[in-house]
């Protein structure tokens, strides 16, 4: 919070609150609440939880969980509304290890947020293969298993 002297005997101290952008799952039952910049906000019922921000699963002790956490709601900022729409829940156990499970079961390695674009289109063309992991992180030679 910035502050300012205003003399003979004043002080101006300006404060933003943190605004929520994502939850982080615990357990089955509470998550936590964080900011952009990947600074706990809360911990909560999930059931309590605002029901339009995403719900990441991130390792919030790991030293760089900050990161992981702006990798990937990077990655779901970039992400296609129809694609979006297929996301069951989205992850990053390190900054430039983005995962994504599907609805339909599937997990996807996105790797950092890094061409992001391009690994969108990559992953547009081979869901109709139906496989149950797909590989993007490296999008000029994805892997499907």
């Amino acid at each position: 919070a910035p502050v300012q002297r205003a003399f003979p005997r004043g002080l101006t101290l300006e404060i933003t609150p943190r605004e929520g952008v994502a939850l982080v799952r615990l357990d089955d039952a509470s998550v936590q609440l964080v900011g952009g910049d990947g600074v706990v906000i809360t911990t909560m019922e999930e059931a309590a939880a605002p029901g339009e921000l995403p719900v990441l699963t991130v390792d919030m002790a790991m030293p760089d969980a900050g990161t992981a956490v702006n990798e990937a709601l990077t990655v779901l900022a970039t992400m296609p509304t129809e694609l979006r729409a297929q996301d069951a829940e989205a992850g990053a156990p390190g900054p430039r290890a983005v995962t994504r499970a599907l609805t339909d079961g599937a997990e996807v390695v996105w790797g950092s947020a890094q061409e992001a674009e391009l690994k969108a289109a990559v992953l547009a063309t081979l869901l109709p293969v139906g496989a149950d992991h797909y590989d993007v992180s490296e999008p000029k030679t994805p892997i499907t298993t």
